[in-house]
């Protein structure tokens, strides 16, 4: 029986290469049979070349070369139709996601280069892109060896062919990374589906660890057993599970595998009368390290006319396979690996997951109050019971996640002993000189800001400064002390500087890596990547607890540790260009340059994405559930306003950023709105304008993006950042509702505010509105105190509005009228809003100004009565007493409020913190 024979089938098609082979535009054409598609993959091939410095006679030697060697079984071709799978989707509001144009995918649809991709995946279940890479060059010189004999390794080594191979096979293995194995193809989908190339279960239990070949071995044997016919069997100890999975997914008859005469695994992948027979001799143990089996050997034998011969030979278990790292896409909560060798490293890491799982507690329990004037979306931490609060801050950490972390129901909270998670250094001197000045709330508060900022805002971000406030992470450093042997541990009161190598260290960046794993989860994501780095990262964990010590949660540093985790991206602040819009570095009066910060609501990596959940803001919006994102296979991208053209980004790694809003102060100035005129009856109306909007995607640097939302209504078209509406909610807002009519007409009186009513297009146009009448004032926090107006001379019978009786309002007496402070300039209320992208714009137009929100149905004067009682606090000077109402009706579809159900009626007063 001969071993390696080819059919005549498979040499006519082996001749026919040359003819019939790829080029790279016909596995474009066969892409799709739109010619847009066509034309969008070429150019990312294109810029991909350009990206990595690599001609495109290279590519083409190199894919001539890889050109036709294996042919995969039936388990490969429904791999490559997951590759291949997925059309042009929405991802949120007017993002789309479509298949990436990647240069594995367009391997993937040539079936003379597809076993590449599929090598590539099966190899990325145990080991790194260097290896992937030197089995490739390994399995190609071989086939290409016209001297019959196999190439040894140093010829391998050192072959001329290699030199070419080998840079630019590393460049296709790490965009394959990248754009397949990274983005989540590869694993199985939510019908159970063939999608992935992991090992057999049955298999796996053989040894959970696996046990590998080295490189060149690797490539030379696969080389070999491409085409075999007849029967071969494979010797060793243990299972090659680098190998057997190989085989799974390319050979093309019986495979079948014997552990110590048991046969655990035997399928048939092909229609071919061939045999692969796997024979060893040893289960490892599922609960422990497996025997040292280093530089065991493998052979392959095969059947050659009745008689049993070994062809080729080598070793598993080698220095090389033993440091690979598997970078397939991993569970949430791995351990990272401890030194070898290292004394308690069980105990350590018991500890590790216990302070880790007390300070995500920790968290999640957190109070939360709502932040009056921010320029991002962020909320305020209540560290103490003696900070102010109001009987509406009932928000938790916990409530504006996406979900429960995982890790709260593992069963890692088992410290019997009572602990401290939090404990800032200088509360007991700063509290001691704080009640010096009991006297003067005024001092007591100047005194506390400068003790906060002498203590945390000028220290940065390292494990030694939240060690400082987080006693059970020092705790935890005690006892990891003691099983290190570095020279920092074993010296009495050494240096307490954290150093790579220390266990210290290592525990320390464990407990973070936790950390960052919950926060992903609560963020939505089901598993991470398997991202390599040089040293141990905090995923950005350390910013986030800097925050928390500083009493403040904020969106970007939450979405850049959750988004780091899941796509094994850069951090954010990496990806940004960060200097300033030079349009509007100078602007005054219009408000605060502060306000023209942009939001971060979309990272891209590779083929994989997440989106902020909230960038629609036609669906109704709360602050409920706001901490996630949606996580998107494919390319991010917008289409033409027009819908002929889909723009994609471009570039290994990106952010989308907001635009801020446009500036209106000169029309505002220049064509002021009147205000209602003395004796006017005045009513809400629902708003009749019609309202259009649509997107631009303009690229601002290498890895940057800006999102334009342009709105369109009547006379106005304006870009408007969508975020702030998010960002409105976040902040402290009134709230009202009566049982009113709410077109009930009230009167205009003498001793009134001015009062200004807006229609939709109108409130595009104008808002903020600061026009003539305050430009000199500046925007301010202001809390809503709770207290009635009072009443006084009886006897007068002028009154502010003609108020109709109801359960809310004050129905004044007989010649009773209110007293409605001077300082109040400008009621700027909208008319009854029809939709949730009007009502959202106008929040995204409001900023940090006072802002009243009806609550269902709100008749005008309940919505004046109730602003009429709203004061300034914290006792800032010059502050601009102008109230903003946004009203809103019933979904015209839903018949629903577009409101936020975190607010209660009118009766209720939400007080805003500094």
């Amino acid at each position: 029986m001969t071993f390696f024979k080819m059919s005549k089938a498979e040499l006519a098609t082996r001749l026919d290469v040359s003819a019939r082979g790829m080029d790279l535009l016909t596995a474009l054409t066969n892409m799709s049979n739109s010619p847009h598609s066509i034309v969008h993959m070429g150019i990312e091939l294109g810029r991909w070349l350009n990206r990595e410095r690599l001609s495109e006679s290279q590519l083409q030697f190199c894919l001539e070369k890889a050109r036709g060697l294996v042919i995969a079984n039936s388990r490969g071709n429904d791999f490559y139709k997951a590759v291949m799978s997925g059309t042009r989707q929405q991802a949120v509001g007017p993002l789309f996601a479509q298949p990436s144009g990647s240069l594995g995918r367009i391997m993937t649809d040539d079936p003379f280069l597809c076993w590449v991709t599929s090598t590539t995946a099966c190899l990325f279940e145990f080991h790194g892109e260097d290896f992937i890479s030197d089995v490739l060059c390994s399995f190609i010189m071989q086939a290409h060896n016209n001297g019959g004999k196999t190439l040894k390794e140093y010829q391998l080594a050192w072959h001329p062919l290699r030199l070419q191979l080998k840079p630019v096979l590393q460049k296709i293995v790490s965009s394959m990374w990248l754009n397949v194995v990274n983005s989540g193809v590869v694993k199985r989908n939510q019908q159970g589906n063939l999608t992935s190339l992991p090992l057999p279960t049955e298999l796996k239990e053989v040894c959970p660890r696996g046990h590998n070949m080295e490189s060149h071995q690797l490539g030379t044997i696969l080389c070999q057993l491409r085409d075999a016919q007849g029967e071969v069997i494979i010797e060793s100890d243990n299972v090659i599970a680098n190998l057997t999975l190989w085989l799974i997914y390319h050979f093309k008859g019986r495979l079948r595998v014997i552990v110590s005469g048991k046969i655990v695994y035997d399928e048939v992948l092909g229609p071919e009368d061939s045999l692969v027979e796997h024979r060893t001799k040893k289960f490892c143990r599922a609960d422990g390290p497996c025997e040292d089996v280093s530089n065991a050997e493998v052979k392959i034998l095969c059947c050659i006319s009745g008689d049993i011969q070994k062809i080729l030979s080598g070793t598993y278990d080698t220095q090389m396979t033993m440091e690979q790292t598997p970078r397939v896409r991993q569970k949430l909560y791995q351990p990272l690996r401890y030194p070898p060798g290292a004394s308690g490293k069980e105990s350590i890491r018991v500890l590790v997951r216990q302070t880790a799982f007390e300070i995500v507690s920790w968290i999640l329990k957190l109070r939360l109050s709502q932040e009056a004037s921010s320029n991002e979306i962020l909320f305020n931490v209540i560290l103490s019971e003696v900070e102010r609060h109001t009987d509406l801050d009932n928000l938790y950490v916990s409530d504006i996640l996406a979900r429960v972390p995982s890790v709260i129901n593992m069963g890692w909270g088992d410290i019997k002993a009572a602990v401290v998670v939090f404990s800032p250094p200088y509360a007991t001197e700063s509290s001691t000189i704080a009640t010096k000045f009991n006297e003067d709330d005024e001092m007591d508060f100047e005194i506390a800001e400068d003790l906060e900022s002498l203590d945390s805002d000028s220290e940065e971000a390292t494990p030694e400064y939240i060690l400082k406030y987080f006693p059970i992470l020092r705790d935890l450093m005690e006892k990891v002390e003691k099983s290190c042997r570095c020279h920092h541990c074993l010296t009495p009161k050494g240096n307490s500087t954290l150093k790579e190598g220390c266990l210290r260290h290592t525990a320390f960046m464990e407990v973070m890596t936790y950390i960052a794993h919950s926060i992903s989860d609560a963020f939505g994501a089901d598993d991470c990547s398997q991202k390599v780095t040089r040293v141990m990262e905090d995923f950005g964990v350390l910013h986030i607890l800097h925050d928390i010590t500083l009493g403040s949660i904020k969106w970007r540093a939450w979405l850049d540790t959750a988004a780091r985790v899941l796509l094994g991206s850069p951090s954010i602040e990496e990806l940004v260009n960060t200097r300033d819009d030079d349009d509007y570095t100078v602007k005054s009066d219009f408000f605060d340059a502060d306000q023209f910060a942009s939001t971060v609501i979309a990272v891209q990596h590779g083929s994989l994405a997440v989106v902020a959940p909230w960038l629609d803001i036609s669906q109704p919006l709360s602050i409920t559930n706001c901490f996630g994102f949606k996580i998107v296979q494919g390319r991010l991208g917008l289409y033409a306003p027009d819908g002929s053209q889909f723009q994609s980004l471009q570039g290994e790694s990106t952010v989308i950023e907001t635009q801020h809003s446009d500036d209106v102060q000169n029309y505002t100035e220049l064509y002021p709105l009147a205000s209602e005129k003395l004796g006017a009856e005045v009513a809400l109306k629902v708003d009749i304008c019609d309202v259009q909007n649509n997107f631009l995607l303009v690229p601002t640097g290498q890895s940057q993006y800006k999102l334009l939302m342009r709105v369109v209504s009547g006379c106005h078209s304006r870009f408007l950042d969508p975020t702030r509406a998010m960002m409105k909610l976040a902040q402290p807002v009134m709230s009202v509702s009566c049982s009113h009519k709410f077109d009930s007409a009230i009167t205009i009186q003498s001793r009134a505010p001015k009062l200004k009513m807006y229609d939709y297009d109108e409130l595009l146009g104008r808002w903020p509105d600061g026009g003539l009448e305050n430009l000199d004032e500046t925007a301010s926090s202001f809390q809503a105190q709770g207290q009635e107006a009072e009443t006084n001379d009886k006897n007068d019978s002028d009154a502010e509005y003609s108020f109709p009786a109801g359960q809310y309002c004050r129905i004044p007496a007989a010649g009773e009228r209110f007293e409605v402070s001077d300082s109040i300039h400008t009621f700027k209320v909208s008319q009854v809003l029809d939709s949730y992208l009007k009502y959202n714009t106008a929040l995204a137009l409001a900023f940090s100004d006072v802002t009243i929100l009806t609550h269902g149905p709100a008749c005008l004067s309940c919505i004046l009565d109730v602003g009429a009682s709203l004061s300034a606090t914290n006792g800032i000077i010059d502050t601009n007493q102008n109230r903003w109402v946004i009203c809103r009706s019933k979904h015209p579809k839903t018949g629903q409020y577009a409101d936020d159900q975190r607010y209660p009626d009118s009766r209720k007063r939400i007080k805003a913190a500094r």
